[in-house]
């Protein structure tokens, strides 16, 4: 019972709380930063993202 318990721990430490917790905050973390270089405040960039996205779009709607 006291291997279990112990095995119980280390799998809740390592990959519940190691892995799946962390791992999801570093990556949140990171999709922030990210996402504050496009937040610029300038129309012209938004609507630079804007048109490119719509031209990916056309493309991938117009090659399959």
């Amino acid at each position: 019972q006291d291997g279990l318990a112990r095995l119980a721990d280390g799998f809740d430490r390592w990959v519940i709380a190691g892995a799946a917790v962390r791992g999801t905050h570093g990556a949140v973390e990171l999709a922030g930063r990210l996402l504050r270089l496009v937040q610029t405040g300038n129309l012209q960039t938004y609507t630079l993202f804007f048109v490119a996205g719509a031209a990916l779009l056309l493309v991938l709607m117009l090659t399959r």
